[in-house]
């Protein structure tokens, strides 16, 4: 999950009845944004813009709420 990505309200609403209507998952893990190609990037000469970060948990917990409005379980496999 990224923020102004795709942590928006709508985005995950959409996400979860294309997955309802279109898949029989048994659920869905929010994955972190992680950085660590930053270094590469960096090394290959690109610019690393916008700088991107993962929601805070408050954030996170909303949008558990809305997924499970869906009955979409969150899964966690860490």
């Amino acid at each position: 999950m990224i923020n102004g990505i795709n942590t928006d309200e709508e985005n995950i609403r959409s996400m979860c009845r294309f997955l309802k209507q279109h898949t029989q998952i048994a659920g869905i893990e929010l994955l972190h944004y992680h950085d660590l190609g930053k270094a590469k990037y960096r090394a290959l000469g690109y610019e690393v813009n916008p700088p991107y970060t993962f929601p805070d948990m408050t954030r996170i917990e909303y949008l558990k709420q809305v997924i499970s409005e869906y009955h979409i379980d969150i899964l966690d496999f860490s």
